[in-house]
């Protein structure tokens, strides 16, 4: 009789030890979603500048911050000045969550950055400028958006080189 009992309870215990369970697919961290955004916004911000074209902007921001970026590259366009802007270096600061649809997420970034007449081809104008950033995310079904930017602090990493009066502006003044 105990033998059938350490058997049967054996049987038991391999059973379970033998079932193997599906993991269940946890949710991405906000701060690692909020991150994503921010990157992706970079990525395309770039893009639509060096390529004359911010439609593609509206995935990741909302109207209102994709309509400033394109302003923004509008006027560079009447100028007969393209942007190649190159992200160098971003590093994350932290994030908050100041209610549960809007989000500010803190950066240090290094951009570079060349301007080149839209006839010739030639460039302009080149910086190097580091930020520290603070983005504020809006949150639309399911889907962070970058909706504005402040910018904390901003200091030129190298002497510009070239002389268009058109970009000696404040580094405040985005």
């Amino acid at each position: 009789m105990r033998l059938n009992a350490f058997l049967a309870m054996l049987a038991l215990v391999l059973a379970c030890a033998c079932t193997k369970e599906e993991p269940v697919a946890q949710p991405e961290p906000v701060g690692q979603v909020l991150q994503e955004a921010v990157k992706d916004y970079n990525t395309l911000l770039a893009d639509g500048y060096a390529r004359m074209n911010m439609n593609h902007l509206a995935k990741v921001a909302t109207p209102q911050r994709a309509t400033k970026a394109y302003h923004h590259m509008a006027s560079l366009g009447e100028a007969k000045v393209r942007m190649v802007a190159e992200l160098k270096e971003i590093s994350f600061g932290g994030h908050l969550l100041e209610a549960p649809d809007e989000a500010v997420v803190h950066t240090e970034e290094k951009w570079a950055y060349g301007y080149f007449d839209i006839d010739s081809g030639k460039e302009q104008f080149s910086n190097r400028v580091s930020y520290r950033l603070a983005y504020r995310l809006i949150e639309h079904e399911q889907a962070w958006f970058v909706h504005d930017i402040e910018i904390l602090n901003s200091t030129e990493e190298k002497e510009p080189v070239g002389n268009v009066r058109f970009f000696q502006r404040p580094a405040s003044d985005p």
